[in-house]
């Protein structure tokens, strides 16, 4: 089994060893600090009695 050939790997939360790990990894940031706010914007929206908008999503982007 060949690496990247036959096998991709992907990593999570963007840990910099990806950067200096051989093969190169792919990896998924999680924006934590701005799901967070959006979940306590909208339980604070609830909590007063207004209607939940339907969130916007950022567009995608390449990292590496």
């Amino acid at each position: 089994m060949r690496i990247p050939d036959d096998v991709s790997l992907v990593g999570f939360d963007d840990l910099p060893f990806a950067d200096w790990a051989p093969p190169r990894l792919t990896t998924v940031r999680t924006p934590l600090a701005d799901m967070t706010a959006l979940a306590a914007r909208m339980v604070l929206r609830l909590l007063s009695g207004q209607p939940l908008e339907r969130p916007v999503g950022r567009p995608l982007r390449q990292c590496r």
